[in-house]
């Protein structure tokens, strides 16, 4: 019922002016009959001040819809941020594990070649 609300007002907006033009030439040509000048000015001014008239409710569906579609690049832009985020995450703690094993492989290395003891080799990957 309230899907694309933008496009049911623009709609309803296109309704009235055609109903209004539709009555202003029925009124327009009723009145003819007393006076054809006057007939005509009906159907003109009416026609017109209905089509003009639209314009209102037309430029507010146009508003809805614009700001849906606003509000749906902000959502996606949003989460492209938070997956870029998450990215950043992932790549740290990546870059993080990888330090920690250079450190461990450089430790071990130290310790095989008799330059640190176990215990300093153990008390080094506790940090």
């Amino acid at each position: 019922m309230f899907n694309e609300i933008g496009k049911k007002i623009k709609g309803l907006a296109s309704v009235i002016a055609w109903i209004g033009i539709i009555a202003s030439a029925i009124m327009g040509f009723i009145t003819m009959e007393l006076s054809f000048f006057t007939g005509l000015l009906i159907i003109a001014i009416g026609a017109l001040a209905s089509w003009v008239g639209s314009f209102l409710l037309y430029g507010f569906g146009e508003l809805v819809d614009n700001s849906t579609v606003i509000a749906f690049q902000l959502m996606v832009h949003k989460e492209e941020g938070s997956t870029k985020q998450r990215k950043q995450a992932s790549d740290e703690e990546i870059a993080d594990k990888n330090l920690r094993e250079a450190k461990r492989r450089a430790m071990q290395e130290l310790r095989d070649n008799m330059f640190i003891t176990e215990e300093e080799y153990t008390e080094a990957l506790k940090k």
